[in-house]
């Protein structure tokens, strides 16, 4: 079962996991680590030193060479970094940014909610010059509701921020405003910028599990704008004047429905609008012609992007969308690619856990899309396989909607219970069926890979070490603890990694495991940046990041026997036998009482006195007397 984004915590994405003692963790950072016994490409892991952190989300260096992280509640840390070792980093000075929990949140009718005060922020990009840092931040509101009901989140919250350094500070004006933010979890989450158009990428969650309204998500259906990479052109947004002043300065709203609940201000628009998408009865809107369009649909829910910038790769755009979850939902109503899906419910909620009419049931896997070349500057032609009836059948979707108590499918303008007078919110003409078929991933959809667990931040390895083998690849953060390399084919429109033929699972032994706890998002360092060739990462449960230096000057046989080429206590056949670089210092074997034997070859794991033949509890020393129920 993958583990999602939105199992992140009560109030975040895929979290729900117990967080191990610190000293725990540290003890999982330099003692599990390994390194992949498929390929040469060793790396030395540390922690950076003096970095306070609280449930990091996104990584990025800027051209300033300082080090940008975003918190799950909304700030951004920046940090000043500074190499006093090999294998030894630590921040020398911290600057903190609150200008995005300043943003006022509302309620899923509109009207603001002071009471809400930090922001969920789940991506940053930095760009500009080293004396002019541009920031930009995708934040939405910070409530989770799903399982735990609906707690009249604003699902229009979602907001394109734009921060840009001054003399005295910072400066934020918030570029768009009216992004879908679903009732569980899913937002705004990767960005990208195509810096020859300066055209944004962004990717947004889907609102539902498998493309119909389900219990766990709050009985909404898919918005407009939901499920996709979506496409900003910031020359458009940056010419329109900035209206409102101070932390309220913003320059677009993505148009809204004509919510019949909600009165109107004299040009038409609702009050409060872009915000309160009030269930669908006031989502914005796909506007002909508009600045924010769809660029590639059918992404559930994609935490991260990554555009190419390897010589000859140029401007291709590949993501990771997070599969469904069993049991969460299913396939929407008239499933298939002939343009009749619908947004009603459906009891039972076929595909969710037992097959539905036309697909077998949800699968769980993580999935890997080569989603175009921005290079030729045309929308995305893949369709990644999550549903999104409104797009597929603008006509005939109809909207679900459901006030906590009884559910409402609206099929008219007219009535008790009318549409809005503008229905529906994406033009006729835009009709895409095929986003009406839910793909498996693995199965029938484009995937080129899948995962087995939740795979969130990506970025390219851009740099020459290891004789340039490793330049191109993509590395990969999943949240059981392992960076994943893939490398695409030639063209880009593959991969070469090794991977079964039924579902398309990576077979591949990660570039590295064991290091820490929820690995979340990923960056890496080129030639000419300030640390050149390491790939840096945020570890979630940890609360802390991993630095991971290249270790391509070693000189190693790597035979098996019991020498330690490595030097770092582990012999060459012990870590051969657990598929672990007997070349890297760092690349070391699972050892739960650190006794400098792997728990493969250990016969008392925890050094109890009982073998693990006959231990009811191999990996604790006290045999379960100080665990406290329940274990999640």
């Amino acid at each position: 079962m993958a583990f999602y984004t939105e199992e992140i915590t009560a109030s975040f994405c895929c979290f729900k996991k117990a967080i191990f003692a610190s000293s725990i963790l540290v003890f999982l950072l330099f003692s599990a680590f390994t390194t992949s016994a498929q390929n040469n490409f060793a790396f030395s892991p540390s922690a950076l030193k003096g970095a306070v952190l609280s449930n990091p989300t996104s990584i990025q260096f800027g051209p300033d060479d300082r080090l940008y992280v975003s918190e799950q509640s909304g700030l951004i840390k920046i940090f000043t970094i500074s190499r006093n070792a090999p294998n030894d980093y630590s921040v020398t000075s911290t600057e903190v940014i609150d200008l995005i929990n300043q943003i006022p949140n509302h309620n899923d009718d509109g009207i603001a909610n002071a009471t809400i005060n930090t922001r969920q922020v789940t991506s940053l990009l930095v760009k500009g010059t080293p004396s002019q840092p541009l920031l930009y931040v995708t934040s939405s509101d910070s409530r989770t509701g799903g399982p735990g009901g609906d707690f009249n989140l604003d699902t229009n919250s979602g907001i394109l921020s734009l921060l840009t350094k001054t003399g005295s500070g910072w400066q934020k004006v918030d570029l768009v405003r009216g992004f879908p933010r679903s009732e569980e979890n899913h937002a705004t989450n990767g960005i990208q910028l195509d810096e020859q158009t300066n055209i944004m990428y962004m990717v947004i969650g889907g609102f539902t599990n498998g493309g119909a309204p389900s219990y766990n998500f709050a009985y909404i259906s898919e918005y407009a704008l939901a499920a996709a990479v979506l496409s900003i052109n910031l020359n458009v947004i940056n010419a329109i004047p900035t209206k409102g002043t101070g932390n309220t300065a913003y320059k677009y709203d993505i148009p809204t429905l004509d919510d019949p609940t909600r009165g109107n201000n004299p040009d038409g628009s609702d009050v409060n609008d872009p915000f309160g998408g009030n269930d669908g009865l006031n989502q914005t809107k796909i506007v002909i012609g508009g600045p924010v369009q769809v660029y590639a649909p059918g992404f559930r829910n994609a935490y991260d992007l990554v555009i190419t910038k390897t010589p000859g790769r140029e401007g291709r755009m590949y993501s990771i969308d997070n599969g469904g979850n069993q049991g969460w939902g299913g396939h929407p109503a008239n499933e298939g690619r002939n343009g009749t899906v619908t947004n009603d419910y459906i009891i039972g909620e076929p595909g969710s856990s037992v097959p539905g009419p036309n697909d077998p049931v949800i699968n769980n896997l993580d999935n890997l899309h080569y989603i175009g070349n921005t290079s030729n500057h045309k929308p995305g032609t893949s369709y990644a396989g999550h549903p999104n009836p409104i797009r597929a059948n603008p006509a005939g979707a109809g909207l679900y909607t459901h006030n906590g108590t009884t559910g409402v499918w609206r099929t008219s303008k007219t009535g008790p219970n009318p549409l809005p007078s503008d229905w529906p919110p994406v033009p006729l003409s835009m009709a895409n069926p095929i986003e009406g078929d839910f793909q498996n991933p693995g199965e029938t959809d484009s995937a080129l890979l899948t995962f087995s667990a939740s795979v969130n931040g990506i970025a390219e390895y851009t740099a020459s070490n290891f004789n340039n083998e490793l330049k191109g690849s993509l590395l990969a953060a999943a949240y059981d603890g392992k960076v994943f390399r893939i490398t695409p084919t030639a063209d880009g429109t593959g991969v070469t990694n090794a991977k079964a033929a039924s579902n398309r699972v990576n077979k591949e032994l990660p570039i590295a495991s064991g290091f820490g706890a929820e690995p979340l998002d990923i960056t890496a360092q080129g030639d000419n940046d300030i640390y050149p060739g390491t790939f840096w990462v945020v570890l979630y449960g940890l609360q802390s990041i991993a630095i991971f230096e290249p270790q391509d000057f070693i000189n190693c046989t790597g035979i098996y026997n019991n020498l330690d080429d490595d030097g770092d206590g582990y012999s060459n056949a012990d870590e051969v036998d657990n598929a672990t670089q007997p070349c890297s210092g760092a690349s070391k074997p699972t050892d739960n009482d650190l006794d400098h034997i792997s728990d493969r070859n250990d016969p008392d794991d925890d050094n109890d006195g009982l073998g693990d033949n006959i231990d009811y509890f191999p990996l604790d020393a006290q045999n379960g007397l100080t665990t406290n129920l329940p274990v999640i």
